[in-house]
């Protein structure tokens, strides 16, 4: 079997080719239980048995609403909340577009920014006594600062802080957690921002369908 695998769904020993892999893993060891077609028929039950579940996953992502009017998105919101502190903080911001690869706006300055958004992790959901937000880095050695916006939750979608964090210190990162403690705050209140106006800024997209 060194050139073929077994399919746990269908039962049938296929070639690898007609498996999945894992981008960081080869055939085998990392090849997944599934075969293409197994794969694809047991997503596709998975969203005919919860329509709603895919339908809300992909609106809260900016998937199926265009970006610029999925107001409630955390990511369309953490886009133009560091929009917002990258104009303070920086001359002629560039947003560009969405999907852009490594940054996500570019200053004249020649500076890099990439923005990340985190909603606080549920605890009944994850082992620990303290809350905190995960930011996908996935190092991302492109960026010259990362701006990172932590919100309350998905539902209210309140920015609570926000860092701006040389990409230096974070590009070797898979991901940077925050915890909300007071020590975990401590040790990033060195890159934190202004929250006033960010608040502001929310209350006032989510009131206003004309804001682009």
């Amino acid at each position: 079997m060194g050139d073929s695998k077994y399919c746990i769904r269908c039962g049938k020993i296929k070639p690898l080719t007609e498996f999945l892999v894992h981008k960081s893993g080869r055939y085998m060891g990392n090849a997944l239980c599934y075969c293409h077609q197994c794969n694809t028929e047991k997503n596709k039950t998975w969203r005919d048995v919860h329509p709603c579940n895919t339908t809300k996953w992909n609106h809260k992502r900016g998937y199926k609403t265009p970006m610029r009017e999925a107001k409630e998105c955390s990511l369309y919101l953490g886009v133009v909340v560091a929009e917002t502190v990258l104009s303070k903080e920086f001359d002629s911001v560039i947003r560009m577009p969405h999907g852009n690869k490594g940054f996500d706006f570019y200053c004249k300055n020649g500076y890099k920014i990439d923005s990340k958004a985190s909603c606080l992790r549920d605890p009944n959901r994850y082992a620990g006594d303290n809350l905190f937000w995960n930011f996908h880095i996935r190092r991302n050695d492109v960026a010259d600062f990362f701006i990172c916006v932590g919100y309350d939750n998905r539902d209210k979608l309140n920015p609570m802080h926000v860092w701006l964090i040389p990409g230096k210190l974070l590009s070797h990162l898979i991901s940077l957690t925050i915890l909300n403690t007071r020590d975990g705050l401590a040790k990033w209140s060195k890159y934190e921002r202004p929250l006033e106006n960010i608040v502001n800024c929310c209350d006032k997209l989510r009131r206003d369908d004309s804001i682009d």
